[in-house]
């Protein structure tokens, strides 16, 4: 039997970074539908961060040349295969707890390559079993799962269905870590649909939730999403700015030089907004320098192109956010936040 908590499996065995709007807004790849935020890889998903930022083989896997290239996709499929024969051992043993587990580590790579439906029914089957073992820490983990599939695949109405199950079970356990991001998320969602009232609603819970935790990193990571929800809803450019402001501050004593610089250049069109096109090349600036000290060169290169908009800005819109095809690069990176996740080792 495994001492590991689910879903550390994630963390220690295929490291898919589940970000959204950024980490995590919604993608656009349903035909019909169009969400405020784009996914870059989301986010404060799918419309977020690159979502496969390592993939690591697990081990037992066949042994791969050197010489030979591969890819993420290609990575995920070989730890796919490693799962599943897993699985069948679990399946084989009558480990059902194990079964469940590699249930949801399938799950999570299926989602890492865009397969959404299958990712989808692992899932499901994770939670059943979570469910008749009385694994209710487990179960709304896997539940919330289920809600960032959802979200990040485009229906947000699903995915708040989802969430609300996870955070009613996740109420039923000491896990608050969980129930915090299950607001975070919920937060997100309802962005995507547009709810002010809801959005701001959740994401400040999640913030009071993640202070009580004395979570700085999710903290700030909530705060950015706040800030980019008041941005959005052009309601008061100035809580907007307090959010990333207090973000930032969060994220340099942290160390998080990546969220940094995705609230800076948030930030940037803030500035915009408010007709302040000094604070917003200042902005712009220290978030490609941060880019730049980070060798993301895309990072870099998306900012880069926003310092060049400030002249040909359309201020009659300042709350779009949403990127058509062919469109400019999106402004707004979201961040998900992580499920609980136990370093312990199998």
């Amino acid at each position: 039997m495994r001492t590991q908590s689910f879903p550390a499996l994630l963390s220690l065995r295929v490291w898919v970074a589940i970000l959204l709007i950024g980490g995590a807004a919604a993608s656009t790849r349903i035909a019909g539908q169009q969400s405020p935020v784009t996914n870059n890889s989301i986010a404060m998903n799918a419309p977020v961060i690159p979502l496969r930022e390592a993939i690591a083989v697990p081990a037992g896997a066949p042994d791969i040349p050197s010489t030979l290239a591969l890819t993420d996709d290609d990575r995920v499929q070989l730890a796919i295969g490693n799962y599943q024969r897993l699985l069948d051992e679990n399946r084989i043993s009558g480990n059902r707890e194990g079964t469940a587990e590699e249930l949801v580590a399938m799950a999570s790579a299926y989602r890492a390559i865009h397969q959404e439906q299958k990712a989808l029914d692992l899932f499901q089957s994770a939670i059943a079993i979570f469910h008749d073992l009385g694994n209710r820490d487990y179960e709304a983990t896997a539940l919330a799962h289920v809600g960032d599939v959802y979200r990040e695949w485009g229906f947000s109405d699903t995915a708040l269905r989802f969430y609300g199950q996870a955070r009613g079970v996740y109420s039923e356990t000491s896990d608050k870590q969980g129930q915090a991001a299950a607001l975070n998320n919920s937060g997100v969602a309802w962005l995507s649909l547009s709810n002010r009232k809801k959005c701001l609603e959740f994401l400040e819970d999640a913030i009071t939730s993640y202070q009580a935790l004395q979570d700085g990193r999710q903290e700030a990571l909530a705060l950015s999403n706040l800030g980019a929800a008041h941005f959005y809803f052009s309601d008061r450019p100035e809580k907007a700015l307090q959010a990333f402001q207090q973000a930032v501050s969060k994220m340099q004593i942290l160390g998080d030089k990546s969220g940094q610089a995705n609230a800076l250049d948030m930030m940037g069109f803030v500035w915009l907004k408010a007709h302040r096109d000094d604070m917003a090349v200042s902005s712009f600036q220290k978030a490609r320098d941060l880019y730049h000290d980070l060798g993301d060169a895309r990072g870099e290169a998306r900012v880069t192109g926003h310092m060049l908009q400030p002249p040909q800005a359309d201020r009659s819109k300042p709350g779009r956010m949403t990127v058509m095809a062919g469109a400019s690069p999106e402004p707004l990176i979201l961040t998900a936040a992580r499920l609980r996740v136990s370093e312990e080792t199998r």
